[in-house]
């Protein structure tokens, strides 16, 4: 993944933060799902933030999910490919460590962070704005690690084929496929990400009662 414009990232932060709102249900869920996997809470717990950026995500998912996984021990990682964006990260979570990494490596990174041998219900991983933008084999890396460490998955606002902008204009259509045609660069999955996520985890058998994978 390559870094976008810190000045857009900066810019679109209300309006990612008032739609993440709405997924609160699914924090809920994730949290719920946790805490029946390890009903003490005595087991530290690791989320990953995949395509972390510039942390905004990461620091959104700390402030609404530790008041429902009280006095739980958060270990905090932050992935991406982008170095740059990662040093900002930390401003924002300031007790997380970051990996430089690309998704399609993601567990041989993560093999370093976590336990060979990881209890259920002590992996999260989440994102934000990401599935549009990942490539099938990111899909099966993610997908792997979810596996490996018997992790949960929680993935939000991704992008699908049913936006509209208002009000409406003749040059929507228009600006929509160039939209389309420019998610799906070298090979990555666009508006289908989400989807294409729910129906690989269903054919690997990674999609459990537990988990949260949506497909839009």
């Amino acid at each position: 993944m390559i870094g976008a414009a810190q000045d857009w990232l900066e810019a679109r932060v209300p309006f990612d933060d008032a739609a993440r709102q709405q997924s609160l249900p699914l924090l809920d869920r994730a949290a719920k799902a946790l805490l029946d996997t390890d009903p003490s809470g005595q087991s530290r717990l690791t989320i990953v933030d995949l395509g972390a950026g510039t942390g905004k995500s990461a620091a959104w998912f700390r402030e609404h999910l530790t008041p429902r996984l009280p006095g739980r021990t958060i270990q905090w990682l932050l992935v991406d490919a982008h170095e740059p964006s990662l040093e900002i990260a930390t401003q924002h979570v300031g007790e997380a460590d970051t990996i430089v990494t690309r998704l399609s490596e993601l567990p041989t990174a993560l093999g370093e962070h976590l336990p060979e041998h990881p209890a259920p219900g002590t992996l999260l991983l989440t994102c934000s704005a990401v599935l549009d933008v990942l490539t099938q084999d990111d899909v099966d890396a993610i997908l792997t690690t979810l596996d490996t460490y018997q992790g949960l998955g929680l993935f939000l606002l991704s992008i699908t084929a049913d936006w509209h902008l208002t009000p409406p204009d003749p040059r929507d259509e228009w600006l929509a496929q160039a939209f389309a045609d420019h998610q799906r660069w070298d090979g990555k999955l666009g508006a289908d990400g989400g989807h294409v996520m729910l129906r690989t985890a269903r054919e690997r058998g990674v999609l459990r009662p537990a988990a949260t994978v949506p497909g839009s």
